[in-house]
């Protein structure tokens, strides 16, 4: 497998110490989208069509989520990343809304709950 280097935006030719995204297949995809009934799936997916960061994910909280709209306003780290709108795409809409009301059933202000070991739950 070759090496591959990430390099600075300004156009230098030094590499800068990143590790490689890795891109799901498209088969890899497909695999995920017939397991949505197993644990974790559905996050991912919204992870890969949304493109939040894992971080930005796990924080994202329902008052950022416009399910009407279908749109979210959120993000960290750069200040181009910061509160951002992004929109929901159509093929992870129910994947985001069935979250949304399972975390509102909850009690929780997280899109993302598993059940108390990221969030409290009240």
């Amino acid at each position: 497998m070759p090496e591959i280097f990430h390099f600075q935006k300004s156009g230098s030719d030094t590499p800068v110490n990143q590790q490689a995204h890795i891109i799901f297949t498209e088969e890899e995809l497909e695999i995920l989208w017939e397991n949505t009934d197993k644990p974790y799936v559905d996050w991912i997916l919204i992870q890969c069509y949304m493109g939040w960061r894992p971080q930005e994910l796990c924080l994202l909280r329902l008052d950022e989520i416009n399910l009407d709209s279908a749109y979210m306003c959120s993000g960290m780290k750069t200040d181009a990343g910061k509160q951002r709108i992004v929109p929901i795409h159509s093929k992870i809409y129910d994947l985001v809304k069935k979250n949304y009301e399972l975390a509102k059933d909850l009690g929780s202000e997280y899109l993302i709950v598993d059940y108390g070991k990221t969030h409290k739950i009240l």
